[in-house]
């Protein structure tokens, strides 16, 4: 299993499968790292195989999406993407999945909190129509898109979250009301 990440600027990468994080466990940070940053994601689960993808057929390729967020090691960020975001459960795709049909309801709300406090609000209106099926399509002009896949789409720049001198933070987040995810993290 892939994760397809298209971020903020449109560059597409891939993450080891070993940076999902789907459960509520906490999050002991490593040594070696200072501080995380992060992007919320929108993401989907890819139901088709699919290479070089046009965007009208985009839609036949996923039902199900997601609302998470993607970490990355804020040290290693000045050597690229790939290398920032490799370490363990840094990749928070939470289910279950809500059906594609959840974001024609503009007032669906995503919403990511660090303490508390909301740190990302998005309704589902906030999303550019078509954004979804222009990342698969241009996605998959660079990778194969397998079933089972999950293709994260980043919905603002990178921003920090978090480093050593908080000690501890605790993530959450939401969509319609309902959570995803409750978690701390260690630093």
């Amino acid at each position: 299993m892939n994760i397809v990440v298209v971020d903020n600027l449109d560059r597409v990468y891939c993450r080891p499968d070993t940076t999902l994080e789907r459960e509520d466990k906490p999050l002991f940070v490593p040594d070696s790292v200072g501080a995380y940053m992060y992007a919320p994601v929108i993401f989907l689960k890819v139901s088709k195989a699919g290479k070089c993808v046009g965007e009208k057929f985009a839609p036949r390729y996923y039902e199900s999406i997601g609302w998470g967020l993607l970490l990355y090691d804020a040290s290693l960020l000045d050597q690229g993407l790939a290398f920032a975001s490799c370490e363990d459960r840094l990749s928070i795709l939470p289910g279950p999945l809500y059906t594609k049909h959840t974001l024609e309801s503009p007032d669906n709300t995503f919403e990511l909190r660090k303490d508390g406090e909301i740190i990302y609000s998005a309704k589902a209106s906030d999303i550019e129509s078509g954004r979804l099926e222009k990342a698969l399509s241009s996605a998959s002009q660079r990778v194969s898109l397998r079933i089972g896949d999950y293709l994260a789409v980043e919905l603002a720049p990178l921003e920090r979250l978090a480093g050593k001198e908080e000690k501890e933070i605790t993530l959450s987040g939401s969509w319609c009301g309902n959570p995803l995810f409750d978690f701390p993290v260690i630093f």
